[in-house]
């Protein structure tokens, strides 16, 4: 068994990890075919009942895109992958009861009755984990080295996703600014207005019940009321201006 301990993590080294992820802006984000397929592939190629693209703020792991679980987040001193976090290397666990680590965690103990965890971390290019890319089991199994390249693999197709759409200034979906584009915009439009005492405004435009789109009509039926509504905000925001 491995022994026990508990994460103390570098209050400067966590402040960075943290910054880090917020300039990928991805956190509560809604959830994209992309991840979603690097899920289904850690299901098919591992014969695994649960996979899980997460990401890792200083409260709580909030998946990406998760298939097999229902929940979309977990308090992270509950979670298996806060230990795949503090290093760079993949964690395998093949019996969780038998891992001091998690063995009394309560996803171990009770449902779902984890028994199998392999997580690899999502590391940015600077050196900062911010997440992870894991394969959850319900029996104890072993993990070969091939298999750990294959899943660190996949961590890493999820890591330049995020990596080339932080170059990108247009959704790929509506064509209006990405969030990280818009948020830049602001900055500059906001420091403008303060240099020549300028008034400012902005228009905020809600899709009011969005989530049961997508839970009674489907993603792609969700996907076409964002660029309708993307239309309809371009349009009043021309007449206006």
């Amino acid at each position: 068994m491995v022994d026990n301990f508990a994460i103390v993590p570098d209050g400067a080294a966590q402040s960075g990890r943290l910054q880090a992820l917020d300039r990928f802006d991805i956190l509560d984000t809604p959830r994209e075919q992309p991840f979603d397929r690097i899920v289904r592939l850690i299901q098919t190629i591992f014969d695994v009942p649960i996979g899980i693209v997460s990401m890792i703020d200083g409260h709580r792991q909030w998946y990406k895109a998760c298939s097999g679980m229902r929940n979309t987040e977990a308090d992270l001193q509950n979670t298996f992958c806060r230990f795949t976090l503090e290093g760079p290397a993949p964690l395998i666990i093949p019996d969780a009861t038998k891992d001091n680590r998690v063995a009394g965690n309560p996803h171990v103990t009770g449902d779902p009755h984890i028994r199998f965890y392999a997580g690899v971390p999502l590391r940015t290019r600077d050196g900062h984990n911010i997440g992870t890319v894991c394969a959850i089991g319900l029996e104890p199994r072993p993990f070969t080295a091939q298999q750990t390249e294959i899943l660190a693999s996949l961590a890493q197709i999820v890591m330049d996703e995020l990596e080339l759409r932080q170059q990108a200034t247009l959704d790929g979906l509506t064509h209006v600014l990405s969030r990280r584009a818009f948020k830049d915009e602001g900055g500059r439009l906001v420091a403008l207005a303060r240099r020549h005492s300028q008034p400012l405004s902005c228009v905020v435009f809600d899709v009011d019940h969005f989530k049961s789109i997508n839970d009674r009509l489907g993603h792609a039926t969700g996907d076409t009321v964002l660029v309708e509504v993307a239309k309809a905000s371009y349009v009043v925001s021309s007449a206006s201006a």
